[in-house]
């Protein structure tokens, strides 16, 4: 009976110390977690209002219980998965002393489930947080969780449905799309019908599905052929910079790069400097894709890349967290999708006229992050102070 009670307290105070994670992420807005920060002015404020209603709304003060959490990541190594694994555990085990269990496929499927069943079978598990893996690359661990009962969250982009996923809090990966192949085609659209000539980057991650479904119904009628495609690779990034070559090399005259993995951005954009050196669009390929993200960012302005369609989808973390918080807190039913007074996952065209800043990512029309601090402080107390 000792053993289980101090396990029992252990898990509350992992709970405690996810909810502090972000708390105290939020009120630093500096540090090396990399992620977007609290805005000051009239937006930080009016989300903060709004935050602090929303946890009056939901019932008052509560507290939460104990949860332990892992966080599934394809590839921690690429900027959207390194960004969310830092929200999520950077602050707590410095501030905190723990960290929450992050699963790292580095690209291979397989290593990702020898990570995950590991997890699950050692226990006590309560939640698994996903961070856009197709059910396909984790049948295994998604059978496993449904058999120990533990609720499995995707969060981050869309991917494929699956009646063992518990809820899914993501972008609208269609509409993202459309937000870049709108500015693609109007820029082929000046040329030649008969230069229209994309090659595509495809990837199974990430939305990466969706969002080459929309590309394909985006651009019919429009003169533009996708003449050639290639697998993104999940394990090292860097090595899209040798398939767009050889693309390049294949279709020399080609007027368009499109990406549906946004970690492919930065090594095209570097295939395609490489091949037309000081050249700009048109007389070297657009270089098109998502998430102004470091790397891509980068590459932008630096005249490699022209273009993302952004979105903060580390706000589906906070909302993964707060659901499963009020789970727990007041023994509410996971709703499979979240709906908020505020629209977290506002989509953005990021050319560079309005690239973010080196190590700063887009504020988004909404500020998510004093958000969801205020709700947490007003519902559920202040943090526990490190080491207590």
């Amino acid at each position: 009976m000792g053993s289980r009670s101090a396990c029992r307290e252990k898990r509350r105070a992992l709970w405690l110390a996810v909810i502090a994670v972000v708390v105290v992420f939020a009120a630093t807005g500096c540090g090396k977690v990399k992620g977007v920060e609290a805005q000051k002015g009239l937006v930080g404020d009016r989300a903060k209002e709004a935050g602090k209603q929303a946890a009056q709304e939901a019932g008052g003060r509560t507290k939460v219980p104990s949860a332990n959490v892992m966080l599934l990541l394809m590839n921690a190594k690429d900027d959207s998965s390194a960004r969310l694994k830092a929200e999520i555990t950077d602050l707590s085990k410095k501030n905190l002393g723990w960290t929450p269990t992050p699963c790292d496929g580095k690209g291979d499927a397989k290593a990702l489930e020898m990570c995950a069943m590991g997890t699950i079978d050692q226990g006590p598990l309560d939640f698994i947080i996903s961070n856009g893996v197709p059910p396909k690359d984790m049948s295994r661990i998604l059978k496993k969780a449904a058999f120990k009962k533990v609720p499995v969250i995707n969060i981050g982009a869309t991917v494929a449905p699956s009646k063992l996923f518990a809820a899914s809090y993501v972008p609208d990966d269609r509409a993202q799309a459309r937000t870049i192949n709108e500015y693609m085609i109007r820029r082929l659209k000046r040329l030649p019908e008969a230069e229209r000539k994309i090659v595509v980057l495809t990837s199974s991650t990430g939305g990466g599905s969706e969002r080459f479904k929309q590309l394909k119904s985006d651009i019919q009628g429009t003169g533009i052929q996708v003449i050639d495609e290639a697998q993104a690779d999940q394990a090292k990034s860097a090595t899209d910079t040798k398939t767009v070559t050889k693309l390049l090399e294949k279709h020399p005259n080609v007027k368009g790069v499109w990406l549906a993995q946004g970690s492919s951005v930065g090594p095209a954009g570097d295939a395609v400097d490489k091949a037309f050196k000081n050249l700009a669009f048109p007389d070297r390929p657009l270089v098109v894709g998502f998430n102004a993200d470091p790397k891509a960012a980068a590459a932008i302005r630096d005249g490699k890349a022209d273009a993302v369609s952004d979105v903060a989808y580390d706000a589906t973390l906070y909302i993964a967290l707060d659901q499963i918080a009020e789970v727990l807190g007041r023994q509410k039913e996971l709703p499979e999708d979240s709906s908020y007074p505020l629209n977290f996952l506002d989509i953005a065209l990021v050319t560079r006229d309005n690239v973010p800043d080196k190590k700063k990512y887009r504020e988004p029309q909404q500020d998510f992050v004093s958000y969801f601090t205020a709700k947490w402080r007003r519902e559920f107390g202040p943090p526990p102070k490190p080491g207590g």
